[in-house]
């Protein structure tokens, strides 16, 4: 009897030693034998992989509807309005230099360029009538700064 517990023990033996082995092969090892970055949670990196923690990116999903389960006298169109005049066609309507100096001057306009002084004005204007005429909120630019 002592004979065939001691066959059936090595034979035990011998199993778990091929079963290691073959593990091994594959590599499969036991806890203990592991050692290094694989060995503890401590080694492990703190951040995953993004094919571990998502499977599929934001932008490559199915696109579905969106159903509203509101009832129809619940759902309101809003729309916004900017309130920045420069944006406003209306509110930036220019003038012309030739109607600002038809407004101001009058009749001097069709006489030809007159200074005070009698000679000719540099670059044709007139002082600084134009840029008075200007309104507030009028700009160059169309309301962008540069």
């Amino acid at each position: 009897s002592l004979s065939f517990s001691r066959s059936i023990s090595e034979f035990h033996y011998c199993m778990a030693k091929l079963l290691g082995d073959a593990l091994g092969l594959v590599g499969i090892r036991p806890p203990w034998r592991i050692t290094g970055p694989a060995s503890a949670p401590e080694w492990l990196p703190s951040q995953r992989p993004s094919t571990v923690y998502r499977k599929v990116a934001p932008t490559n999903t199915a696109a579905q509807a969106v159903i509203p389960h509101s009832e129809s006298d619940k759902i309101y169109d809003i729309k916004y309005a900017h309130r920045d005049g420069r944006h406003i066609k209306s509110h930036r309507q220019t003038e012309t230099f030739e109607a600002v100096l038809t407004d101001v001057v009058g009749d001097a306009v069709s006489e030809g360029p007159v200074c005070a002084t009698g000679a000719a004005p540099s670059k044709g204007y007139y002082g600084t009538i134009f840029k008075g005429r200007r309104k507030y909120m009028d700009t160059n630019d169309g309301g962008y700064t540069r």
